[in-house]
C-alpha cells in the first residue's frame, strides 16, 4: 500500500484500523489529483477469511465517487439558497 504513494495514505490507515477493532471499514472519502483533476475515492477494508473462518488477508476496495460527491455538493449549495 505505501507504494501508491502519499495520496493513498488512508487505505495504510484504515487497514491498521481494521487489525485494531476488527470491525470492517466502509465508505471513507479521500481526494487524489490525477492530471490536474481532483478526483474523490471512497475506500473501505474487511478481513478476508476462508472456509475454516482463518485470516487469510484483507480486502481493500476503492471506487470513484467524484461525480457523486459533486452532484451532492451542488445538492447542499442549491439548499442553502432555498
Amino acid at each position: 500500500i505505501e507504494q501508491l504513494g502519499a495520496e493513498h495514505a488512508l487505505l495504510a490507515s484504515i487497514c491498521k484500523e481494521l487489525r485494531a477493532h476488527g470491525t470492517p471499514i466502509r465508505d471513507r472519502d479521500y481526494q487524489i489529483v490525477r492530471n490536474g483533476h481532483r478526483k474523490t475515492l471512497r475506500a473501505g477494508c474487511t478481513i478476508l477469511r476462508n472456509r475454516h473462518k482463518d485470516e487469510v488477508g484483507m480486502v481493500i476496495h476503492v471506487r470513484d465517487v467524484t461525480e457523486k460527491a459533486f452532484m451532492e455538493e451542488r445538492l447542499r449549495r442549491m439548499e442553502r439558497y432555498v
